[in-house]
């Protein structure tokens, strides 16, 4: 599958350990991966599942993956599930 990006999906969750300035320490898990392709997300694949924060909600973020050394196409990871 050839794709124009990938991003990563996560979820936030506030720690109870404090950063320098007195804040929550967030800590990212990441759910999975998000392709893009031809100017839309065109699927998204989860690999865990989010789990509802103690208001109930569940937010999760997407963050464009970084190339890793060695990697030609970052959509060349395997079958095409989104054509």
């Amino acid at each position: 599958m050839k794709v124009d990006k990938l991003f990563d999906v996560v979820q936030p969750k506030e720690t109870d350990k404090l950063d320098e300035n007195g804040k929550p320490v967030t800590r990212w898990t990441n759910l999975g991966i998000a392709f893009y392709k031809e100017g839309k997300i065109t699927g998204i694949k989860l690999e865990a599942l989010p789990l509802p924060d103690k208001n109930g909600e569940v937010w999760i973020r997407l963050f464009e993956k970084k190339e890793k050394p060695g990697m030609s196409n970052p959509g060349d990871s395997g079958g095409d599930p989104w054509s």
